[in-house]
């Protein structure tokens, strides 16, 4: 605490390990620094509290009693309650279907659905995921008389194609995910691998549905499976995208019966692929309530070296630690594959979302969030001059468009708080696994 230079924090340093260090700290700095480093506590120790004792208790007060969450949202805004995800896909039902077998999801009635208006053709298969304290709910949908519907099927068919779902390969693409978790997610697995479909191992599995795109993630703690640390710095390729998926059980399946039933899958994140993913980042906390969350990038945690030196992860949260998240993922040497790149895409979709003016078939690709309140958020989008596509109606709803192009949907709903899941979700999981 009383060295006369002290290193600079981690998180700004320029790591001698990869040279991509290099090149890559060219991006500007995470929107907030999580000061949990030795080196950051020396630089603020000796610059701040040398000889200021009540100071310094103050601080490890905060350092150590708070959560690991220092860059805040607007907290005048009403809290954020997660309620679906939607997306576009060449067949719905077969998409659902799907996604039922290998989640335990229970298909929904329309009458059920929490979407918008919606066209008279469009196709749309919701399902549902329960839980002890209320549901999320997931829906593939698919509208030819929306411009670019067309455009919507080619793009799940080359990014379905872009991913080898071998375990010693990983495209960019796949960090555009939808993540549950389980107290059994062996349960999961057992029946992934009895029915002879892939999932990359990273602790928790990521599976894919076939033909659309989409990655699914399950967390929890596993035991039937072998698993690895994501290794941000391991380079990926045209070599490891031939590579073929492999078994990745470590004991005999076929000793063991194929699971009846699934356990609840409860929603853990929502995560996007971003050609920069702290533009991203600083614009949800300037139109959300959403908090940053310590993203555990430091060496030997569990996202080593995704502090700006291999990639750039930003995490945000809903509802402090249990809270649920958003984010955004920037790879500097994980393969995108031939077809479709991050930032191409991106400025594609922008281009066609425009001022938010008129729908098109990109826009049901979707994160949807309910507040008790809406007008709040419709004023702090226009106070900042950012454009949204409203709906008026019994269940307001806007839509809004983050930097990569993603839509974020907010309706109101007065009984909104009751899905924030928070308390519930912590005591039916205990510890948040992150892997």
């Amino acid at each position: 605490a009383t060295r006369r230079h002290p290193s600079p924090p981690v998180a700004t340093r320029r790591h001698h390990s990869p040279p991509l260090a290099a090149i890559h700290h060219r991006h500007p700095p995470p929107p907030c620094l999580v000061l949990r480093t030795r080196n950051t506590m020396d630089v603020l120790l000796a610059r701040r509290f040398r000889r200021r004792p009540l100071s310094c208790f103050f601080f490890f007060f905060f350092f150590f009693f708070s959560s690991p969450l220092l860059c805040l949202g607007d907290s005048s805004l009403p809290p954020l309650a997660y309620r679906y995800a939607s997306f576009a896909v060449p067949n719905p039902e077969e998409a659902a279907s799907y996604f039922e077998r290998y989640t335990g999801a229970d298909r929904l009635a329309e009458s059920d659905y929490l979407l918008g208006p919606r066209g008279e053709a469009a196709k749309v298969a919701g399902c549902r995921l329960s839980f002890p304290s209320g549901f999320s709910d997931v829906y593939f949908q698919n509208d030819p008389s929306l411009p670019y519907a067309s455009e919507t099927d080619e793009f799940a068919s080359l990014v379905a194609r872009t991913h080898s779902m071998a375990n010693d390969d990983w495209d960019w693409w796949q960090d555009w995910h939808l993540a549950f978790v389980t107290t059994d997610i062996d349960a999961v697995a057992m029946r992934l691998m009895k029915d002879g479909v892939p999932f990359v191992s990273r602790g928790s599995l990521y599976f894919t549905l076939p033909t659309t795109g989409l990655i699914i993630q399950v967390l929890g703690g596993p035991s039937v499976y072998w698993k690895e640390p994501f290794l941000f710095c391991r380079r990926t390729d045209e070599i490891t995208a031939a590579m073929k998926p492999y078994p990745l059980n470590v004991t005999d399946i076929s000793a063991y019966p194929s699971p009846e039933s699934l356990p609840a899958l409860l929603p853990s994140h929502h995560s996007f692929a971003a050609s920069n993913a702290p533009e991203n980042a600083k614009w949800i906390y300037k139109f959300f309530n959403m908090t940053a969350f310590d993203t555990f990038t430091r060496p030997n945690e569990s996202h080593a070296y995704a502090n700006g030196t291999c990639a750039n992860i930003q995490w945000s949260s809903t509802d402090g630690s249990s809270g649920y998240q958003v984010h955004f993922i920037q790879q500097f040497v994980k393969r995108e594959g031939p077809h479709v790149r991050i930032k191409e895409h991106e400025d594609f979709v922008r281009s066609i979302h425009r001022n938010l003016t008129a729908k098109n078939a990109f826009m049901d690709y979707r994160v949807a969030f309910s507040v008790p309140d809406l007008q709040p958020y419709i004023e702090n989008f226009k106070r900042h001059n950012e454009p949204i596509l409203l709906e008026n109606g019994p269940s307001p709803r806007l839509r809004a468009m983050a930097p990569n192009g993603y839509l974020f949907e907010l309706f109101q709903d007065k009984k909104s708080e009751k899905y924030t899941q928070t308390s519930n979700l912590r005591k039916f999981l205990g510890t948040f696994p992150r892997d």
